[in-house]
Parts: C-alpha cells; structure tokens; sequence
C-alpha cells in the first residue's frame, strides 16, 4: 500500500503543466488531498436514480435475470416480484416513481427507500377494503437491494 501512495504521489506531481517562464505548475495544491484528485465528485441520488431506472426497466421489460439481481433476500423470487408489480393498481404508480419520490423509512430497523401503493375498492354490496403494498430497498455500497415487502388488505 505504501508504494501505491508513492506512485499516485508521483504521478500526480509529475503530471504538472508547465508555465511560460519554464516552472512547472502542478495541478493540485496545498489543500488538496490526493482522494480529492482521485476520486471525482459523484452525486449519490443520480447513481441511485440510475439503479432505480434500471430497476424499473428489467420489471417492466420481465426480465427475471436482472430483477433477481436487485433482490437480497431468500423470501422473494424475482418472477413473483415481477408479477406483484405489474399488479394494475400498482403498475402505473410503480411507472411514474422516480428515485427522489421515494420515502425514506426503515425496515427492521434498517434505513431504507420505500416504495409504497395503497389502494381503495368497494365491492358490489358497497363494503369498502383498503390495500397497501410497499417494498423496501436498502442503499449500501453503491447498490440497491431490495430486503422485504409488507402486504396489507
């Protein structure tokens, strides 16, 4: 690890421009530190926002194989997650949700994204039932994986 320090210590002075005077002026400064160099400033929703996208894309397209992969948790096939969210009454709302419109929320005491639809019926005997559905994703690492879904009604 100490001799990577040093070449990415050297690289980065050596990568100096030079002046019109024959110096050469170096890119980073005194306040630089070298993780601010390396690592590029990245916004965490839009990375997120992208996964969703993706998300999204690979349920509505029923693509079992990439589903899965969004899935941690032993409780939850892929084919069935699908099939729950193409439910109609989810379907459009799971549609227009963006990343930014999830809630935060926790699942076991585990922070997490939700994404929640409640629905209202009434039958032909005029008996009202309500119905909620909401799924839970974890953001850790750079991904999104999603730990449990709650069914209620």
């Amino acid at each position: 690890m100490k001799y990577f320090s040093a070449l990415i210590l050297f690289l980065i002075v050596s990568c100096g421009s030079e002046t019109e005077n024959g110096t050469t002026e170096n890119s980073v400064t005194e306040k630089d530190s070298i993780s601010d160099v390396i690592v590029p400033d990245v916004d965490i929703s839009t990375s997120y926002e992208s996964l969703w996208i993706e998300f999204q894309t690979a349920v509505l397209d029923k693509n079992a194989d990439v589903v899965q992969d969004y899935i941690d948790t032993d409780i939850i096939e892929a084919e069935s997650l699908i099939e729950t969210l193409h439910a109609d009454w989810i379907l459009e709302e799971f549609k227009a949700t963006t990343f930014i419109d999830l809630k935060d929320s926790e699942y076991n005491e585990i922070p997490v994204k939700e994404f929640s639809v409640y629905d209202e019926f009434t039958d032909e005997e005029g008996n009202t039932y309500e119905s909620a559905t909401m799924f839970y994703f974890e953001l850790k690492e750079g991904k999104m994986k999603l730990i449990g879904m709650l069914a209620a009604g």
